[in-house]
């Protein structure tokens, strides 16, 4: 039996996994069900045909990001399970039918804050860029995406065991790529954007 991988990212998408079985077997149990209260300001568009659909995409959505939490360090299933994400969030985020989006959270930054000489690596000053960017998306008028009414919330990339990072590059014969230092410097660079943004960490 295989365990997750250390740090809050793997947990996170095996909870997006667990959620998305959830979804498949409501839509289509129910396919006129909770999916049509959910989407409760345009219930027209719900049908069986379309919640069938969607049970699909999130039972492909669930497995890939299933196997994608116990196998991190995979970079083209980690690569496509991240799109998964984004192709969702264009599908539903931005142009939900329920109306203004009331919270948007970013978790980014754990890959980033691998050192210099791994391939995932940002450097600290373009990751507190990244993380403007994304808050503007929201915040800025001029935004095709503005919602000023919308909260959002970064979350700082989670501590890193030193010693047990260690002893899995001398298992694996791989460089040690993440520190608890460089973790840390990367969450004092989430909390400094979200006090110039005003959201919350």
């Amino acid at each position: 039996m295989h365990s997750l991988p250390e740090g809050g990212l793997p947990k996170f998408i095996w909870l997006s996994a667990a959620f998305s079985v959830f979804n498949t077997v409501q839509c289509m149990l129910q396919p006129l069900g909770m999916t049509r209260r959910i989407y409760s300001q345009q219930p027209q568009q719900v049908t069986p045909l379309s919640s069938h659909l969607f049970a699909a995409w999130t039972a492909l959505s669930a497995i890939l990001r299933y196997k994608c939490a116990f196998n991190m360090g995979n970079e083209v299933l980690f690569d496509i399970t991240f799109w998964s994400y984004v192709i969702a969030d264009r599908d539903d985020t931005f142009t939900n039918p329920m109306g203004a989006l009331r919270v948007c959270i970013f978790f980014f930054g754990t890959n980033d804050a691998t050192n210099e000489t791994w391939h995932q690596h940002t450097p600290l000053d373009a990751y507190g860029d990244n993380l403007r960017y994304f808050a503007s998306l929201l915040q800025s008028p001029s935004s095709e995406h503005y919602s000023p009414d919308t909260k959002i919330m970064f979350i700082t990339p989670p501590p890193v065991g030193d010693r047990m990072v260690e002893a899995n590059a001398r298992v694996g014969n791989t460089p040690a790529v993440f520190t608890n230092e460089s973790a840390r410097k990367y969450a004092d660079m989430v909390k400094t954007v979200a006090g110039e943004a005003t959201i919350g960490t």
